[in-house]
């Protein structure tokens, strides 16, 4: 489930409570680096449990002991232990209580560890381990690092018995890492072994919920463990530690039992939110600072609005970007949204040049890089608009080697294009994003990244624009180590004069990939939020199909979005194992800013008898009060009558009421039908206030073998509690009845109020030319039975020499007092703005 988001930039992150792990029985162990710690000098020599359970752990061996950082800026500025692989360091307890309590056959343990990691690692590596001091080879439980291939690894645990019987379990996710803060799960069931990664999907919470990183390494067949250590930094098994583990470690916390998904949710939510940054800001963090090679950001001009601006320093490499004549440079102007200078290149004769060409080599070479891009293409940019570039848009043989970046106008696509050649008669990568992506008059975030070594499961380069993952590829050829023949160029082929009509606003390059989403995801949502730029948030899911498991509950469809009388985001969706033929529920997530959401939470869940369906609706009246729409279907999804209803909250969204049914067998319309029977309803699609308190509902129903359709319309005096029977006051292909021509099947009423009173409704006729008609009341109290309005010419869809475009789901908002706006899906091409697609546009009497 995705939204996109565009100038969010001025919105604040709400601070929420937060639980302690000490709340959550069963805690048999907490290490805590700002608590406890003994120091040989710099380095950790006691590690004291806070948890009560006395499980302490030391070493003696100075040479083994871990680092103390006294502020570590990767965990809010909190204390860490630093444990080097390279020097062994480890701390570890004999005969501890924890030991005692774990020894027998099937004991559950959960365990939290706030990491860090500064490297990846080309062997196994163990961040805690219960073990015995006679055996060499068995009798162990632990949890670490996997080494799966070409320096890349995976979260694991591994348990073996007295009797040498082995269970293994890997995230299945490469790259977990990513150099940045995490909080990793390892839950040893007692008969399987579960592991997750919070901090590496598009939504922290998400990642420690049931179907996140998990899956399932049996070891039910195992016999009794006995164990008389507990280490942290290395696997201690008899005498010998083996497996050291490159990590920062803030905080280590263990439970003996196998926590519920609440409680390992509540825990994990705790250790993220206090040792790592889980709020989207202005600023990246060190972590991701300490990677950045070249800046370069047109806010810091000193040119002012309408001047040109003859350079653009690089605030990190020294290679500043400068134009060779005046008559060249761009032009400063100001961001209304961002406040921000930008620079306008004309498409014209404007461009802009950085360093050497052996400078660049590395960006087509094989070297691991980064690199960000903020534009706003323009609406009348040329098929082929350059914006970076040092190879001149020729990849071929006899061509130049180099990387550009253009935004492709071609036929209305509004693609981004990137092409990076290395004088092979394959371009290493040329690949596009998908049309419509890159649209102009916007600003956009586009990263590229590229890792050299990757095993064959994953790819060399990713391109992500505003967020969304669009190209994952292997490169067509492996690059060679020569120079570009031109310097970086920015808004011009860097060969020829072709020049980009573009807003530049910055432009950025790290020196590693940074892996997604985690880090990558950080970087956007900091573009984002700094340039006020398109984006797109990940509100349910991971955001990585195929690529972390989500098996279960997968299809996440019909999102409603509110923004609340108290200042937060809401997102309602069905949530099933497919689209159709299936049981679905009704699930809510919340967002304080529109970037970060929370965990999906399940408010309607009859599937073992029905399939609830959203309707996009989810609205607010003044009292606060907040109506989500809503219908049943069998479990296969077969329509159902009398199913239409509301679900509503009184307290923001945290606690539902209904479902409230409007309309049933008995109702006077269902009885006076002239064409049968009800065949299904669906579900509310708007809730309305007017101006005395009296709230409209509208749906629709079809009778008759699904041929005729009603729309109909409820009223409610007691703020949506209870409603009256449904009224008609529109048909559909019924002689002597229809509004609208009999091959048009009338649905999906959308309703909006002005400040004036006014009504205005807006309605999908489907099938075979699908078109989105408007209706007006101006009685100010809704449209009533009897009076059937001709709704006249579409606004949208069939007319004179125009055949269908098949337009549905119309949705309507006020954006100003006497102005609203119509949102719905059509062909790609029905979006431009000719004058035949303004008849919409202006206020309510246009």
């Amino acid at each position: 489930m995705v939204l996109a988001l565009s100038g969010l930039g001025g919105l604040s992150a709400v601070v929420r409570s937060t639980p302690t792990p000490a709340l959550v029985p069963d805690l048999a162990f907490w290490y805590d680096a700002a608590k406890g710690i003994t120091l040989n000098g710099s380095d950790v020599s006691a590690w004291a449990d806070q948890s009560g359970a006395a499980n302490h752990v030391a070493q003696a061996t100075a040479a083994l002991q871990p680092v103390y950082t006294a502020s570590n800026p990767h965990f809010r500025g909190r204390p860490s232990v630093d444990f080097h692989k390279a020097a062994g360091e480890y701390l570890f307890g004999a005969d501890l209580p924890v030991c005692t309590a774990m020894s027998g056959s099937d004991k559950p343990l959960t365990v939290f560890v706030v990491c860090r990691r500064s490297t990846k690692i080309s062997a196994d590596e163990h961040a805690f381990t219960l073990g015995n001091s006679g055996q060499a080879t068995q009798s162990y439980l632990s949890g670490g690092w996997r080494y799966q291939n070409s320096n890349s690894q995976r979260v694991n645990g591994d348990v073996r018995d007295d009797a040498g019987t082995a269970a293994t379990n890997s995230t299945g996710l490469n790259e977990t890492t990513d150099l940045g803060p995490q909080v990793l799960i390892w839950q040893f069931t007692g008969t399987g072994i579960e592991t997750y990664v919070v901090g590496n999907s598009q939504n922290p919470r998400y990642d420690a919920t049931v179907n996140a990183t998990t899956s399932g390494g049996d070891y039910s067949s195992q016999g009794a463990i006995t164990f008389d250590r507990f280490s942290i930094g290395a696997q201690l098994r008899a005498s010998t530690a083996s497996k050291p583990a490159e990590m920062e470690v803030a905080a280590i916390v263990g439970y003996t039992r196998d926590l519920t998904d609440a409680e390992r949710n509540r825990v994990a939510m705790y250790l993220w939110r206090e040792y790592c940054d889980s709020n989207v800001t202005t600023v990246l963090p060190d972590s991701i600072l300490d990677s950045l090679i070249h800046s370069w950001d047109a806010a810091g001009v000193s040119a002012l609005a309408g001047e040109t601006i003859a350079s653009i320093t690089d605030g990190a490499g020294g290679k500043t970007f400068s134009s060779p004549l005046s008559t060249n440079r761009p032009t400063c102007r100001v961001d209304a949204t961002s406040g921000k200078k930008y620079a306008e290149f004309d498409g014209v004769d404007n461009y802009m040049t950085a360093g050497v060409a052996a400078d660049w080599q590395f960006l087509h070479d094989g070297t691991d890089y980064t690199l960000a891009l903020v534009y706003r293409p323009k609406a009348a940019a040329s098929a082929l608009t350059p914006m970076v570039d040092t190879v001149d848009n020729d990849t071929s043989a006899t061509g130049h080697s180099g990387i550009g970046i253009y935004h492709d106008a071609a036929s209305a696509a509004h693609s981004i294009q990137v092409k990076i050649g290395a004088t092979n008669a394959t371009a290493v990568l040329n690949h596009d994003s998908q049309d419509g992506g890159s649209r102009p008059d916007a600003w956009h975030v586009l990263i590229l990244t590229r890792e050299g070594s990757v095993p064959s499961s994953e790819e060399n380069y990713t391109l992500t624009l505003d967020n969304e993952l669009y190209v994952v590829a292997d490169q067509g050829v492996a690059p060679n180590a020569v120079a570009p023949d031109f310097a970086l160029t920015l808004g011009a082929l860097a060969g020829a004069g072709t020049f980009g009509q573009f807003d530049f606003q910055a432009l950025l390059v790290f020196d590693r990939k940074l892996g997604r989403p985690g880090a990558l995801q950080n970087l956007a949502e900091v573009l984002a939020r700094n340039y006020a730029t398109d984006h797109t948030a990940i509100v349910a899911g991971n955001g990585l199909a195929g690529v972390l498991n989500d098996a279960v509950n997968l299809h996440r469809g019909f999102p409603g979005v509110l923004y609340t009388q108290a200042g937060r985001f809401l997102c309602t969706y069905r949530r099933g194992p497919d689209h159709g033929n299936s049981a679905g529920v009704a699930c809510i997530a919340t967002s304080a800013d529109g970037y970060r959401w929370s965990g999906e939470r399940v408010i309607v869940d009859d599937s073992a008898n029905y399939d609830w369906r959203g309707t996009n609706f989810l609205g607010q009246i003044s009292t606060g009060r907040i109506f989500l729409g809503g219908k049943l279907s069998q479990t296969d999804s077969t329509l159902l009558p009398f199913t239409a209803h509301v679900l509503y909250s009184d307290d923001d969204g945290e606690t539902w009421q209904g479902p409230v049914f409007l309309s049933n067998a008995g109702d006077s319309w269902f009885r006076g039908i002239a064409s049968g029977t009800l065949d299904y309803d669906e579900g509310i699609n708007s809730v309305v206030e007017l101006g005395d308190g009296t709230l409209l509902a509208h749906f629709m129903a079809l009778v008759d073998g699904a041929v005729y359709p009603h729309i109909l319309q409820c009223r409610s005096m007691d703020g949506g509690a209870t409603w009256t029977q449904p009224e008609p006051i529109y048909y559909g292909r019924q002689p002597g009845l229809g509004n609208f021509p009999q091959d048009e099947r009338c649905q999906e009423p959308v309703c909006i109020r002005f400040a004036d009173g006014e009504l205005l409704l807006a309605i999908r006729a489907d099938t075979p030319n699908e078109r989105i008609y408007f209706a007006r009341s101006t009685d100010a109290d809704g449209f009533h039975d009897g009076v059937y309005r001709r709704l006249g010419q579409p606004a949208h869809g069939a007319g004179p020499g125009r055949t269908g475009r098949r337009l549905a789901f119309p949705s309507l908002r006020n954006v100003a007092e006497l102005r609203g706006v119509a949102v719905f899906r059509g062909p790609r091409r029905d979006l431009d703005r000719s004058a035949a697609n303004q008849q919409f546009a202006g206020d309510h009497d246009a």
